[in-house]
């Protein structure tokens, strides 16, 4: 996967059904609480598992433990704001970071050497076809 589509995901919005585009009030909603994100800063995580999930062709990459907590933190915060603007949104279940999409299914969980990365940006991101087409909406500067 490129360097430039790498991502954790925060939400799922749950709310439309819409093929390409959300609602403008999603669109909307996010860009306001992308703005009251953007204030705090970037977000330093760290990666420590490699693993799949059951019935999916993904590898990715999983958080340690006090990187999971930080995700959780923004996560909260996020679903908060969409919430004060009547958009439901669900919490994605695990931390991680999608290095690739393979049918070939890894083992559960592999340790590897720490990596790090730090975030600049939040974005709404549409997924298309539940994992493999990944299109930007809009994006805000953290910090």
């Amino acid at each position: 996967m490129a360097a430039a589509r790498l991502h954790v995901s925060l939400i799922e919005v749950v709310e439309f059904t819409e093929d390409r585009l959300p609602p403008l009030s999603v669109v909307e909603g996010a860009a306001a609480a992308g703005a009251q994100l953007s204030d705090s800063g970037s977000i330093s995580l760290q990666f420590d598992r490699l693993k799949s999930f059951a019935n999916h062709s993904a590898c990715v990459l999983g958080c340690t433990a006090d990187s999971h907590r930080r995700v959780i933190t923004v996560r909260e915060l996020l679903r908060k704001l969409l919430k004060q603007r009547e958009i439901k949104a669900a919490s994605v279940s695990s931390s991680h970071m999608t290095a690739y999409y393979d049918p070939a299914r890894m083992p559960r969980d592999i340790v590897v050497e720490t990596l790090s990365c730090v975030t600049h940006c939040l974005s709404l991101i549409l997924s298309h076809k539940g994992c493999t087409e990944h299109e930007t909406i809009a994006e805000w500067p953290l910090g």
